[in-house]
C-alpha cells in the first residue's frame, strides 16, 4: 500500500510513520517527490520489497533522510528525487539517494528512448498530434528540428532558473510562465529573448537586486561557455510540457482535424504509460535497484 498525503506532513512525521511501518515486516521505502512521481512509480515497483512514500517537495525528501540518521532503518530506506541543477553546480549527491536522468521525472521520460518505434518519447508525442507536411515547413524556417527549438526555447527559461538559484536571488517564477505573450509569440512559437530577460530584469528588481541588461547577459553567456547551451541539461520539466503542449496545439502545426487539445496534464498522462521495457534503459532505475539491500526485487519485470 503506498504513503500518499493530500496534506503535507512534516519530515519528523514521515520519519516516524515510516519507523512504525518497518517494525513487523522488511520492506524497503523509497521517498518521492510529489503526486506525478508517486503515481508513476508506484505501478512499476513490487510492493513487497519497495514501498513507495510521498514526501511532498524534494527538500522534504532529504529532510526525511536527514531524520533517520542513526536508525537502523535508515539502511531500508532510499529516495529518488530531481537532480534539477546539482550536477550542473557540481553538488555532492547526498547518501541514499538516486537522481533522475536528466533535471526531473518529466524531462527524463521525454528523451528516452522507445524501441517501438525507435524513436525519443517526445518525438513520438509529437507525430501522433502534428501534421509532418507543416513540420516540415516549420523546421525549414527555423533551421532546426522541431524537437531542437523545444529543447532551445525551454533552455531560455531554465537558463534564467539556474542563474536565479546559483546567485541566490530568490526570484519566484510561479507566474512568470515561459509564454506569457509579453515574450512569446505564440503565432510564430517564438521566444523574444530581449523581452524576457528585460522582464526578468524588473523581476530582479522587484526583490531587490539592482542587477542591469549587461550583467544578466554576461551571466548568460558564462553559462553558455560551460557547454550547457548543447545540452539538456538546463531544461526543466514545467517549461518543457508548457512548450510542448502550445506548439501541439498551435495551428501552425497541428493536423487540422481528428485531435483533441493537449495540455500539461495531458501529456503527464502520457507519460504514465511508458513501456517498462523501455524504462529499463534508464539510469535510474538501474541506480535504485543497485541500491536496495541483496535479495530485494525493486521492480514488477
Amino acid at each position: 500500500m503506498r504513503m500518499a498525503q493530500s496534506i503535507p506532513k512534516t519530515p519528523q512525521a514521515l520519519a516516524s510513520e515510516i519507523h512504525i511501518k518497518a517494525l513487523d515486516n522488511s520492506t524497503c521505502f523509497l521517498l518521492l517527490e510529489g503526486d506525478f512521481d508517486l503515481r508513476f512509480w508506484e505501478t512499476r515497483l513490487n510492493p513487497h520489497d519497495l514501498r513507495p512514500v510521498e514526501c511532498g517537495g524534494k527538500p522534504a525528501v532529504l529532510a526525511t533522510l536527514n531524520q533517520l540518521q542513526g536508525q537502523v532503518v535508515l539502511q531500508r530506506v532510499f529516495g529518488l528525487v530531481d537532480a534539477d541543477f546539482d550536477r550542473v553546480l557540481n553538488r555532492a549527491k547526498p547518501p541514499r539517494v538516486v537522481y533522475t536522468d536528466e533535471a526531473d521525472l518529466e524531462t527524463s521520460l521525454l528523451l528516452l528512448q522507445c524501441s517501438l518505434p525507435a524513436q525519443m518519447n517526445m518525438e513520438r508525442l509529437l507525430a501522433a498530434t502534428v501534421d509532418a507536411d507543416k513540420k516540415r515547413t516549420f523546421e525549414q524556417h527555423k533551421g532546426c528540428s522541431l524537437v531542437e527549438h523545444v529543447r532551445r526555447t525551454a533552455l531560455q527559461f531554465g537558463v534564467l532558473r539556474l542563474l536565479n538559484e546559483q546567485q541566490g536571488w530568490c526570484v519566484s517564477f510561479e507566474k512568470f510562465s515561459v509564454l506569457n505573450s509579453q515574450w512569446f509569440d505564440r503565432g510564430e512559437l517564438t521566444l523574444r529573448i530581449p523581452d524576457l530577460h528585460r522582464a526578468f530584469i524588473a523581476k530582479l528588481k522587484e526583490v531587490g537586486h539592482g542587477i542591469e541588461l549587461q550583467q544578466l547577459s554576461d551571466l548568460i553567456q558564462s553559462c553558455e561557455q560551460h557547454g550547457w547551451f548543447s545540452s539538456w541539461q538546463l531544461v526543466q520539466g514545467h517549461d518543457l510540457l508548457a512548450v510542448l503542449a502550445t506548439l501541439m496545439n498551435s495551428e501552425l502545426l497541428r493536423r487540422s482535424s481528428g485531435r483533441q487539445q493537449v495540455s500539461e496534464t495531458s501529456l503527464q498522462r502520457d507519460l504514465l504509460l511508458m513501456h517498462w521495457h523501455d524504462l529499463q534503459t534508464c539510469r535510474m532505475v538501474r541506480d535504485l535497484s543497485a541500491a536496495v539491500p541483496a535479495g530485494q526485487r525493486c521492480f514488477h519485470t
